[in-house]
């Protein structure tokens, strides 16, 4: 299957455009979402309910933000993805980065799918 043609496309596309209905309706009710950052600041979320309200109030965090999937491999149920990821802070940060400082993240991504949808979500930077 080609990337333009993949939920996880679609995924990618939802978030660079802040479209939280549409970034939410690529996963299953059941999603577990994680987030794993070298700087110890990891989450983890369990539900679509829990993954859209950390997604409405992350849209605020930043005033730009972009990701752009580098390269990708497709297992069938199974794919990850390079990806890079952009983005401007409209507030101070957990991390430290300053309002107005540009981020560049190179990271990686690994998404399992459950009836064409996303159920897992494991981003690694």
């Amino acid at each position: 299957m080609q990337l333009e043609d993949h939920i996880i496309s679609r995924y990618i596309s939802c978030y660079n455009e802040r479209d939280i209905d549409g970034l939410i309706a690529c996963v299953t009710e059941d999603v577990i979402f994680e987030n794993i950052s070298n700087t110890g600041q990891n989450m983890r979320l369990e539900g679509r309910a829990a993954m859209e309200e950390v997604a409405r109030l992350s849209t605020h965090a930043f005033s730009y933000r972009r990701q752009k999937i580098l390269n990708f491999v497709d297992g069938g149920n199974k794919a990850s993805a390079e990806v890079r990821f952009e983005g401007k802070a409209a507030v101070d940060l957990p991390n430290g980065t300053k309002a107005g400082d540009m981020l560049t993240l190179i990271g990686a991504s690994f998404f399992e799918l459950r009836g064409g949808l996303l159920c897992r979500i494991a981003d690694y930077s």
